[in-house]
């Protein structure tokens, strides 16, 4: 909430790199590389960051932009698609869009359903496919992790 992002090694916990941000965020997801880090903002916009500088515990964001056109409602979830081609994000009230993350041109958006969102998955195609239908006949989707059977609209 402070818009403070650390990042931390999963192998021994050690701390690697700060980031501050000039407001609030929900989400955040990294390039395929790891080279670039993408966080939702309360302000509407996407905010980046390299990763890239192996000397600096301390990080400065490298450029932001706003996720759509069409509004600037708080983004509450934000992902890669296809193999970091796409950068995904969603706004409170509905919002998708899809962007080129490295010019963060925008190349499609819709609007989902209406009242507020608060979270978002981006599911890659074959985790979608294994949909299966579920004992009341509708649709679910099958975790690979071990996650029982969900309706597609839980999902959705």
């Amino acid at each position: 909430m402070d818009g403070t992002c650390k990042v931390w090694t999963l192998k021994n916990g050690r701390h690697l790199r700060t980031l501050t941000l000039p407001c609030t965020t929900f989400s955040l997801t990294m390039d395929h590389a790891a080279s670039h880090l993408y966080t939702s903002g309360s302000d509407g916009r996407v905010h980046i960051a390299s990763l890239s500088s192996a000397a600096n515990t301390s990080i400065a964001l490298t450029s932001s932009w706003h996720a759509s056109s069409n509004t600037t409602a708080t983004l509450v979830g934000v992902g890669m698609a296809n193999g970091s081609k796409n950068l995904v994000t969603c706004t409170e009230d509905g919002e998708v869009s899809i962007c080129d993350p490295a010019s963060g041109l925008l190349a499609a958006s819709f609007r989902i359903g209406s009242g507020a969102v608060t979270d978002m998955l981006v599911i890659k195609k074959s985790a979608a496919s294994n949909m299966v239908r579920a004992r009341d006949g509708g649709e679910g989707l099958t975790v690979r992790d071990g996650e029982a059977c969900r309706k597609a609209g839980e999902v959705a």
